[in-house]
């Protein structure tokens, strides 16, 4: 332990903290991504239908999922338990405490995601679903409300941008989604550094973006 020493440890639990906001058109994966990486999940949903896709656990309000972290060196950062994270916290390691907030990917719930999920966020998740470009439109209108909503978003708070279910499709036809999608945002994205592809039903690439929204927040701190 070297600068936490002789601080209080319940300060210490919480002082690494990281508010991720994850954003998107509905049924683009949002809610199965932030349960499969969080340790604790909480969800207000409801069985929905939509064309393509079948009835599915539509998020109704909001998705709330956390998870702890320790750093590994100056770009890596391990997701462990709880247990784990008091652990190695009592060993003076540098915990870090990630919560996820998502809400329902409708225009006419900006309210909840004007309550719940902008304000106080460090940086945004923005989902698109890799294999419905018809969505595409609806995360663009989304991400637009986001950055309206948060001020220095794309600068001081970084956006990430996740193309989701490339189970369901081959990734050529994933980045080429992508590629055309990109031109409609305004930061510049590179793939494994702002840009990932992932299927959070199948576990692929989940950690990769929180990962890297960890080490753009506290890099800047």
């Amino acid at each position: 332990m070297t600068e936490n020493k002789g601080r209080d440890r319940s300060l210490i639990w919480y002082s690494n903290r990281v508010k991720i906001g994850v954003i998107g058109a509905l049924a683009s994966g949002k809610t199965t991504f932030i349960k499969s990486i969080s340790e604790k999940f909480h969800s207000i949903s409801i069985k929905k239908y939509v064309e393509g896709i079948g009835y599915y656990d539509s998020t109704l309000a909001y998705d709330h999922g956390v998870c702890y972290a320790v750093k590994r060196d100056s770009e890596t950062y391990e997701r462990v338990s709880e247990s784990e994270a008091r652990r190695l916290m009592n060993e003076g390691e540098d915990i870090y405490r990630v919560e996820m907030w998502g809400s329902a990917g409708q225009l006419h719930l900006a309210g909840v995601r004007k309550t719940l999920i902008y304000p106080r966020v460090d940086g945004v998740l923005l989902f698109f679903d890799a294999s419905r470009e018809g969505a595409v439109d609806l995360s663009l209108k989304i991400y637009r409300e986001a950055k309206e909503s948060i001020p220095l978003l794309g600068s001081s708070k970084p956006v990430i941008v996740v193309f989701n279910k490339i189970d369901l499709v081959n990734m050529e036809a994933a980045k080429s989604l992508a590629e055309s999608v990109l031109k409609h945002l305004d930061e510049e994205y590179v793939e494994n550094e702002t840009l990932f592809f992932t299927s959070a039903l199948k576990g692929i690439n989940t950690w990769l973006p929180v990962n890297k929204m960890i080490s753009f927040i506290y890099s800047s701190k």
